[in-house]
């Protein structure tokens, strides 16, 4: 009984402190769209959000999923005392990251030249370059710091430390252009990597002895590239209607749009927080063949959803027009029928993300990545037509039909796989 209740109090402990965490990384991710919509207006907001997006969508390549696969593959070999395994992956995630990094950067700025694209360029190679290390570093470092039960503190690394940075750099500099912006980017996101870096190393060095190293890169890059296609894809949902939307409805559109998605972050982060404590725990119960753990998490993350999504949802639908206007004032007010729009979305990707993280950590990685992609596939489609006859106001209704065409695909693999193990 004692042991059982330690285990609940230290998963509370976890997921009040992610809360805290990622509730405040909202905060002064919804400040720093404030600051920048009225330092840059409607055009310039949707510049920046435009080449962000960029960055973000380079994510998941330049990573190469080995964020995500560091759950499984540190838990593997910390179950098979394979400490010099662990160290050796440590070591290579990173170097990875860092190199690939840097390839995707220069194939994107040799490409702009070949085909005269002017609007990545009006970012500094420098800049962007460090904007995407820093993102893809900081992901990875969140989910090793998951496998050490300490995942407060890479949500703190993540969307904390780098957000508190950077809105004092924008408070004190009042940036101009989208260039300025991405400067102070590098840096928020470059003092967070190495700190959280050298602190990262701290903390595996105390848990586990030293060891020689050893690699085997073809072993976790073929654990990796599933959740390479897979995140990839869910990221690129994210992100491809903004680029879809920009050379078919203009850069003014962008910024609305993007105002209104940003706003659903108020809804999802619950969510998001939950998945982070969760996500290591289910892998853990399934590695160790706890049936009954791994049910009982899986119905936490149905409930926890249900008691978070329903009541934000209602509030931001009432009061839509009015967010709009205090976060980002008067310019961006047709953004509220937007928002409207893209709460239903976000209400259907809700309620089949516990059963997306359930999968993804239980061996069905494959399949929810070929669904993303066909829902990716869907969502590019419908933007490109809605988008094209009804602007922003289309890109979100494309957003229902994607997302109701990979609820019915996940959910039925959900169920034919629940019957399959009872039987």
């Amino acid at each position: 009984m004692n042991r059982l209740t330690s285990k609940f109090s230290k998963f509370s402990q976890q997921l009040f402190g992610t809360f805290v965490f990622t509730s405040g990384g909202r905060i002064l991710q919804l400040l720093l769209a404030a600051l920048l919509s009225r330092s840059l207006g409607v055009q310039g907001y949707g510049l920046y959000i435009v080449i962000y997006a960029v960055a973000q969508v380079c994510q998941q390549p330049t990573s190469l999923g080995l964020p995500i696969s560091s759950l499984k593959i540190i838990t593997q070999h910390r179950n098979d005392n394979q400490i010099s395994h662990l160290r050796g992956f440590l070591l290579f995630s990173k170097l990875t990251i860092l190199g690939s990094s840097l390839v995707i950067t220069i194939f994107l700025y040799l490409v702009c030249d070949l085909f005269d694209c002017s609007t990545l360029k009006k970012v500094d190679f420098f800049h962007f370059w460090s904007v995407l290390l820093g993102l893809s570093m900081l992901q990875l470092v969140k989910r090793q710091f998951s496998t050490l039960e300490l995942t407060p503190e890479g949500s703190f690394w993540e969307v904390v430390f780098p957000f508190i940075v950077l809105n004092i750099l924008v408070v004190s500099t009042n940036p101009e252009s989208t260039n300025s912006v991405f400067a102070l980017l590098s840096i928020s996101l470059s003092s967070s990597v190495v700190i959280s870096l050298l602190r990262l190393r701290s903390m595996f060095a105390s848990v586990h002895p030293p060891a020689k190293l050893q690699f085997a890169p073809r072993v976790w890059l073929k654990q990796s590239l599933p959740f390479l296609l897979s995140f990839g894809a869910r990221d690129m949902m994210n992100r491809v209607d903004v680029l879809i939307l920009a050379p078919i409805a203009g850069l003014t559109q962008v910024g609305l749009y993007s105002a209104a998605f940003k706003m659903v972050y108020l809804i999802s982060f619950p969510q998001n927080i939950l998945n982070s404590v969760v996500s290591p725990l289910i892998s853990k119960a399934h590695a160790s063949g706890d049936e009954l753990r791994l049910s009982k998490l899986i119905k936490a993350m149905f409930i926890v959803t249900v008691i978070t999504i329903f009541p934000l949802s209602l509030a931001l639908l009432v009061f839509s027009s009015t967010v709009i206007d205090t976060f980002y004032g008067a310019n961006f007010q047709e953004a509220s029928a937007i928002l409207e729009t893209l709460i239903l979305a976000q209400l259907i990707a809700a309620f089949i993300a516990p059963i997306v993280v359930a999968l993804n950590m239980t061996g069905y990685e494959k399949p929810i990545a070929k669904y993303n992609l066909i829902a990716l596939a869907a969502l590019t489609l419908f933007a490109t037509i809605l988008g094209y006859n009804y602007q922003a106001d289309g890109v979100a209704w494309s957003r229902i039909l994607a997302f109701g065409i990979l609820s019915y695909l996940v959910t039925k693999l959900f169920f034919s796989q629940s019957k399959r193990s009872t039987t």
